[in-house]
């Protein structure tokens, strides 16, 4: 059978997702072996038993078929940043605070000058005759 996991998953295993064909009524697979590989899922040493529990593999000659095997990539996952808080220490009783009044820069305006305007010169269009 064939099977999607996430990348670092294993492959589910067991008779459950192997399929038996042909076999004689009442008997069953009992046991089989998955392995993964190269995008595929090659099974191995099976087990058939008959309805009472007798290993009948024997009876068979058994050809194998893989299934097929897609990993997808797992999602990155990026950790939470871890913050820690910051403690500001109280000032003391011999400490006081200094506050200092800030500067604000006064703008400078510089005047600017309306250029002369210059005369365009006149262009007529008129069709080729």
């Amino acid at each position: 059978m064939d099977q999607t996991i996430a990348e670092g998953d294993a492959i589910e295993t067991g008779v459950k997702q192997a399929t038996l064909c042909g076999q004689v009524k009442g008997h069953a697979l009992s046991k089989v072996k998955l392995t993964s590989g190269d995008g595929k899922i090659p099974p191995s040493g099976a087990k058939i038993v008959d309805a009472d529990g007798k290993d009948v593999t024997g009876n068979y000659n058994i050809t194998y078929a893989a299934g097929q095997l897609t990993v997808n990539p797992k999602p990155t996952v990026m950790p939470k940043p871890t913050v820690k808080p910051t403690r500001t220490p109280e000032p003391t009783k011999t400490q006081k605070p200094t506050v200092r009044p800030t500067e604000t820069p006064k703008p400078t305006v510089k005047p600017t000058r309306t250029p002369n305007p210059t005369k365009m010169p006149e262009l007529t269009v008129r069709p080729i005759e």
